[in-house]
């Protein structure tokens, strides 16, 4: 009656559905677990806030600390000045 279960066709099929559920099991629980993990917020506010809390605990000097508001900074302003022309487009 299971004879049909060795041969080697079966076998592979059932391989192959074996494989695409384990495929699928993990791509759902990188999805499930994906979303708990991208909450942080990364606002330039915050930024600042986290660098500065470094600072006052003798993590990076202030002169660091200058350093990465700078670069803060620079890259806020870019992507307002990219931001810019959609803006304009609107008025």
């Amino acid at each position: 009656m299971w004879e049909w279960l060795s041969l080697p066709a079966v076998q592979a099929t059932a391989g192959v559905v074996a494989l695409l559920a384990a495929i699928y099991g993990g791509v759902q629980a990188i999805f499930a677990l994906r979303p708990k993990t991208s909450k942080v917020d990364t606002s330039v506010s915050h930024l600042a806030r986290n660098f500065e809390e470094m600072r006052l605990g003798g993590d990076i000097s202030d002169e660091e600390l200058r350093n990465i508001k700078s670069v803060i900074g620079k890259t806020q302003e870019r992507n307002a000045s990219r931001a810019a022309p959609l803006d304009a487009g609107h008025q």
